[in-house]
């Protein structure tokens, strides 16, 4: 599998290439709080994430994120457990496999 190339898009709608990605908000919150991105693999699959910000209490997994939004890079590495199981890194604004 090759490096894709994240792309950020206006809304849930617009999600439809490999790599396209929306971020998402949180009451109690200012800017984003997680992403929402269709699989880099190509399987169509539509796969969310949580930003490890203060407002969020939850027990459940939370991703860094560095603040940029043309070269997003989250941390840790991000595993699809169902469907495709595709397994990589977003790094400055590039998905790339394990």
């Amino acid at each position: 599998m090759t490096e894709v190339k994240a792309n950020e898009v206006k809304g849930w709608d617009d999600l439809k290439v490999p790599g396209d990605f929306i971020f998402t908000t949180m009451n109690g919150h200012e800017g984003p709080a997680g992403m929402v991105m269709m699989c880099p693999c190509g399987c169509g699959d539509i796969s969310c994430v949580a930003f490890d910000v203060p407002a969020r209490t939850d027990d459940g997994p939370k991703w860094g994120w560095n603040g940029s939004r043309e070269k997003p890079t989250l941390s840790p590495s991000l595993k699809k457990i169902t469907g495709c199981e595709w397994h990589g890194h977003l790094v400055d604004g590039v998905f790339r496999p394990c």
